[in-house]
């Protein structure tokens, strides 16, 4: 037997060699053992089947063995940046074990050999069918067994078994390479192919494999464990936009054996021209590129609660969204997906009915797939994976595959990338605000107020993120008159007014509050109601509306101090106007403005409102506390008080708004008890 190197369990130190060429003896088969590091090859991986070799031992080993997270990164030293041969990289991969839900996948690996035939050099399809696959049933360190197809008139469960089978049911694998409906995912299933860079959907197994491998059994009834056989992918990978006249929804995945730097990745992808960002734990630590608008600039993941149903109808998911935050540098921003249930055809049926877990996205594992979104009219109709968006990350410090509440590596755990590195303080944490919409006390919306030095109130590429669904009853940010936004990044909460757009399809009940802060201070944030003129504490007290079918656009808003109503703008001018005489005339019109007040004498069933220096009220209007119209009163007059009577009226909570003939408007809230 012959090892060409072995690394074992090594968390700094690793190999770095020019080009990699691996081939057996007549009798050996020979193999790279990587284990708990990486390897770095500046050139191309040739690799040469060791199912030549005579020993029954080793001639069923792959030529490069990655285990215990480790990974194969590859540099640009290759004008071809192609890897060639009939051998294959080994590496492992956990999947859920539910025979009902789905992973979504991209492949490290393609095929190198399709019925004992070498496949040309480059970067070759993922298959699942019996002329070539690229999954695999480990039973030992070294060896896997093919994993059995289950033909799509076969059967829908797939399952494994100690001693058995892993049997994977090929009618759930599908990709998706442009559209917007579910009927557009394109079966692959065991005739079909992917290509690299193009994410796959597959579900997964029940059963247990006690199996062990490195302390791991296979299948212990919490995950299912994958080993990918191919030839790795290398080099460029260019995706088609098929579609350039529209924003479209592309099924991708990470190509390489190694983890993704999505955020570089999305960038690259996103931005336009020449960029350069710089490191703020490292000055000298930089990373550039030349960009091509094609991609929105946000990452959308599939999560799924496991219910035991493969009827459509019954299926609970959504899609989390993730923001590079427009710097490679940052940790980026992560929102939760909502749960819904779906139609045969696999349109939402109805409102949300729950929401899935908080994961670390920055970093994509080896398999990770995921959906980015074409913009309309783009630079080019295609996007680009390179070897400069490859990083040694290991799962715990970005994987969803494992854990739900992974940290972010640190200096015991470096961050090793092909063309940038990242020490202890170089990802940033993003200052965040997560404020969360209760919708019919079924389901809860988060929305993200972030923070970036380069964020404006207007749009911004690779940072302001949209939800990928259009749902039925919702909450959400409106910019540049494009609303389904979840994550509004600015630079300054000074005058910001962002504005939300709430929809609801039947009378809905909306609690508006803070859930969280991160990394920033916050003194005051309201939502402010533009037809009550009344601004609600989130940070206390919260708010609840309950608002009828409609939807909501120019009256709710997030602000972060009581501004822009009229009273304020004249105090401003009143002390800074250009004459004595002015700033004389709007003092005494706010003195008798201010004089205003209202009071409900509940023991007579009467509303007053109190006029003692008799300002000219033109309007008195009384609103239920979901925003609904009571009362209205027009050109009331300029009397020292009136009486309006709330008898008729239900027990609660209610504002009354008046507005005197300056502009002046003042709103009470009242609390009216018969």
């Amino acid at each position: 037997m012959k090892k060409i190197i072995t690394l074992l369990f090594i968390t700094i130190s690793y190999c770095a060699v020019a080009q990699l060429h691996v081939s057996p003896t007549t009798t050996e088969g020979s193999y790279v053992y990587v284990s708990d590091t990486f390897i770095y090859v500046e050139n191309d991986v040739d690799l040469e089947t060791n199912s030549t070799a005579t020993s029954p031992t080793t001639s069923e080993f792959p030529n490069i063995i990655l285990r215990n997270e480790a990974q194969l990164l590859q540099g640009n030293g290759s004008i071809s940046q192609q890897n060639d041969g009939s051998g294959i990289l080994s590496v492992y991969q956990e999947g859920t074990s539910s025979q009902y839900v789905y992973n979504f996948w991209g492949s490290p690996v393609g095929l190198s050999q399709v019925s004992g035939s070498t496949l040309g050099i480059g970067n070759t399809d993922f298959a699942f069918r019996a002329t070539g696959q690229n999954l695999f049933q480990p039973t030992s360190e070294a060896i896997s067994a093919p994993a059995a197809i289950i033909a799509p008139n076969g059967g829908f469960n797939g399952s494994t078994s100690n001693g058995g089978a892993l049997n994977i049911a090929s009618f759930w694998l599908f990709k998706f390479t442009g559209g917007s409906a579910t009927a557009q995912f394109i079966p692959v299933q065991n005739t079909g192919s992917v290509a690299a860079g193009l994410g796959f959907t597959m579900k997964g197994v029940s059963g247990t494999d006690n199996t062990t491998v490195n302390g791991v059994e296979n299948n212990s009834g919490n995950a299912q464990r994958y080993d990918f056989r191919g030839r790795p992918h290398n080099g460029t990978i260019d995706v088609d936009v098929l579609d350039t006249t529209i924003e479209d929804n592309i099924l991708v995945g990470n190509p390489y054996p190694s983890a993704l730097d999505l955020s570089y990745f999305l960038l690259e992808n996103a931005l336009t021209g020449s960029q350069v960002f710089t490191d703020p734990g490292d000055a000298t630590n930089m990373v550039s590129f030349t960009a091509n608008e094609v991609l929105d600039g946000i990452a959308y993941f599939w999560d799924q609660a496991n219910v035991a149903t493969h009827f459509l109808e019954e299926y609970e998911g959504g899609y989390g969204t993730f923001s590079p935050m427009c710097d490679p540098f940052s940790a980026g921003v992560y929102m939760n997906a909502l749960y819904f249930l779906y139609d045969e055809d696999g349109n939402q049926a109805g409102a949300a009915i729950g929401s899935g877990g908080n994961f670390n996205r920055r970093f994509s594992p080896v398999g990770q797939g995921f959906f980015v979104r074409s913009i309309d009219t783009p630079e080019q109709d295609f996007f680009t994976f390179r070897n400069d968006h490859r990083v040694f990350v290991q799962e715990g410090a970005s994987s969803d595959f494992r854990s739900q509440e992974d940290a972010q590596p640190t200096a015991a755990a470096p961050i090793i990338g092909v063309r940038s590195s990242y020490g202890e303080n170089s990802l940033k944490t993003v200052p965040q605000i997560r404020i969360n919409v209760g919708i019919d006390d079924s389901f809860n919306r988060e929305l993200v107020v972030a923070f970036a030095k380069n964020a404006t109130f207007d749009k911004d590429v690779a940072m302001d993120a949209r939800s990928i669904e259009d749902v039925s009853a919702d909450a959400t940010f409106t910019i540049e008159n494009q609303d389904k936004f979840v994550l509004n990044a600015i630079n300054t909460t000074h005058n910001a007014k962002l504005p939300l757009v709430v929809e609801a399809t039947a009378q809905t009940v909306f609690s508006f509050a803070l859930n969280f802060t991160i990394d920033f201070d916050l003194d005051n944030m309201y939502l402010y109601d533009a037809e009550t003129d009344v601004f609600h504490d989130l940070i206390d007290n919260g708010v609840e509306y309950i608002l009828d079918a409609g939807v909501y656009t120019d009256r709710f808003f997030i602000t972060f101090e009581k501004s822009g109503d009229k009273q304020s703008e004249i105090a401003d001018w009143a002390n800074n106007g250009p004459t004595s005489k002015d700033k004389e005339l709007v003092k005494r019109q706010l003195e008798v403005f201010n004089a205003i007040t209202a009071r409900q004498n509940n023991n007579v069933q009467l509303l007053e409102v109190v006029n003692p220096q008799q300002a000219e009220i033109i309007g008195v209007e009384l609103f239920d506390i979901s925003g609904k119209l009571i009362l209205t009163s027009q050109e009331v007059g300029n009397a020292s008080s009136y009486t309006f009577p709330t008898g008729n009226l239900a027990t609660g909570i209610y504002i009354i708004r008046m507005q005197t003939q300056d502009g002046l408007t003042k709103s009470r809230k009242l609390s009216i008890q018969n």
